[in-house]
């Protein structure tokens, strides 16, 4: 064998390397993005899950009843204490949504659709929304989507109105 084709041997068999570090590393990748992706899932489920304990926590079935009369109307909350509680409740839940959003398209979640049917049939938090209080709870780009969603909505149905959206379930 002669240098050249020491040479052309030592380059194929280099390539051969290089490519297959390569793929390795493609699929690493692929599995690193799965497994974040179902990190993100399960960090949006324990959001979600620690905010219905908060819910939970207002004395059982009383912050369940604050958030149910709330979301109707926010006349039907009797004292300012009911109303604080509702803002708080309802900042962690569109903030929660929120993240879905953000992060729809890496999780797989519809960005829009969680968020616009939580404030479809929420009129008192529509309400308690564009009073401007709730809205000052969250992040200048966020404010720009729920103001979106929550205009589309209120120009349909109206202030006090609830929009039913359809469902995507198949069967």
């Amino acid at each position: 064998m002669d240098i050249n084709q020491i040479t052309i041997l030592a380059s194929l068999v280099t390539g051969f390397a290089t490519l297959t570090v390569a793929i390795f590393l493609a699929f690493q990748l692929k599995l690193q993005h799965r497994d974040s992706k179902k990190e993100l899932e399960l960090q949006l489920q324990e959001r979600w899950d620690t905010g219905l304990k908060l819910i939970m926590d207002f004395n059982g079935s009383e912050g369940i009843d604050i958030l149910t009369r709330g979301r109707k109307n926010l006349n039907l909350l009797k004292t300012e204490n009911e109303k604080a509680i509702l803002h708080m409740l309802s900042a962690t839940s569109i903030n929660t949504l929120m993240l879905k959003y953000s992060y729809g398209e890496q999780s797989g979640y519809d960005q829009e659709r969680h968020i616009k049917e939580f404030l479809a049939r929420s009129p008192g938090i529509r309400a308690l929304y564009r009073d401007g209080r709730l809205r000052a709870t969250f992040r200048d780009d966020h404010q720009v989507v729920l103001d979106k969603i929550v205009k589309s909505i209120d120009d349909e149905v109206g202030h006090d109105g609830i929009l039913n959206l359809s469902s995507g379930y198949l069967h």
